[in-house]
């Protein structure tokens, strides 16, 4: 399984033979600065890809609180599938996507 690692600011895929490939952030900047977010390119946190099966996994990780959140961000990531999925890793065809919720508690010892 190779693990190609797209949570921040600016998105990279990291190909199986390590070739950085930088994401955009919008499908068209200019009409973005104009008002239009539709250009924003939703970029889940991390995306697994399992190479023996042909399937990208997109996981999106949210707090317990904004997990609602997170479950209808999963819809927004076509246009990753469509034009970066296929130019890069042509023979994958399944997709699985996956919301992993967190909680953060400090402990005193």
């Amino acid at each position: 399984m190779q693990i190609t690692n797209i949570g921040s600011e600016k998105g990279y895929f990291i190909t199986k033979e390590g070739k950085t490939i930088p994401l955009a952030k919008y499908k068209d900047k200019a009409k973005y600065k104009s008002g239009d977010k539709d250009q924003i390119i939703h970029i889940p946190d991390l995306i697994l890809i399992d190479f023996g099966r042909n399937e990208v996994i997109n996981i999106e990780g949210k707090k317990y609180k904004f997990r609602k959140d997170g479950i209808s961000e999963l819809n927004n990531y076509d246009f990753i599938e469509q034009n970066y999925i296929p130019k890069i890793l042509p023979k994958i065809q399944n997709f699985t996507y996956c919301c992993v919720i967190w909680k953060y508690r400090k402990r005193n010892y």
